[in-house]
């Protein structure tokens, strides 16, 4: 069955409390090695600008399921790391 992405969002919403883009970035960081991926990768991942998983990534910060920071390598990309909070927080 597929589902219509504003009904799974919907769905989503009522019973864990995550939008399909929370969930969607949740998943991508916690398959990431290290639990750890550029902002830019979660934007491609999802075939849209980077402001749209910077919002997500904001939210799931408040959430303390991730954390942002510089990629020490190339310190003009942001990462996203999911917490021990975050990946212990079960899933939809």
């Amino acid at each position: 069955m597929r589902w219509p992405p504003v009904r799974l969002d919907a769905r989503l919403r009522a019973e864990a409390g995550l939008s399909l883009a929370e969930c969607n970035a949740l998943s991508q960081i916690s398959e990431a090695p290290e639990r750890t991926v550029r902002l830019s990768e979660l934007a491609a991942g999802a075939d849209t600008t980077l402001s749209l998983p910077s919002r997500v990534i904001s939210l799931l910060e408040k959430a303390g399921w991730v954390v942002r920071s510089p990629d020490p390598q190339d310190g003009r990309y942001t990462l996203g790391h999911l917490t021990e909070a975050g990946w212990a927080r079960p899933r939809p």
